[in-house]
């Protein structure tokens, strides 16, 4: 499942949210102490939004594959139902 069959999924899924928590206490943490350093906090909230974007395609790629035929059109599809 995993690409190039390195390592199962389970690690990177679990390294992802380590990194999500480290992250986002960096992010709020700097927010807090320097909200009066523009280039501080504009660098925080980037870093924030990137982390989102990268977590929702995670997210995404999850669904997608679990869809069966890397669609979310299959019809098997649990996650994507349409009446």
């Amino acid at each position: 499942m995993f690409r190039h069959h390195g390592m199962s999924w389970w690690p990177h899924v679990l390294n992802a949210g380590v990194v999500a928590i480290v992250l986002s206490w960096t992010a709020v943490r700097a927010i807090t102490v320097y909200s009066q350093v523009d280039a501080v906090r504009r660098s925080a909230i980037t870093m924030l939004g990137l982390m989102v974007a990268q977590l929702c395609l995670g997210f995404l790629a999850f669904i997608t594959a679990s869809c069966g035929d890397g669609t979310l059109r299959s019809p098997n599809c649990r996650w994507w139902s349409r009446p």
